[in-house]
């Protein structure tokens, strides 16, 4: 998703629009052996 701000003071100056992409996607859970505890995933 893409979210555009601007922003405003109490003079009405107004700021340039920024624009900022949002990730909103969860990285994959990591991989646990359950029998002896150890990490198997890839980070």
């Amino acid at each position: 998703d893409k979210v555009v701000a601007v922003a405003e003071d109490k003079a009405g100056n107004v700021s340039p629009p920024t624009t900022v992409i949002v990730d909103a996607i969860a990285p994959p859970a990591p991989i646990i052996d359950p029998l002896d505890g150890i990490f198997k995933g890839s980070h």
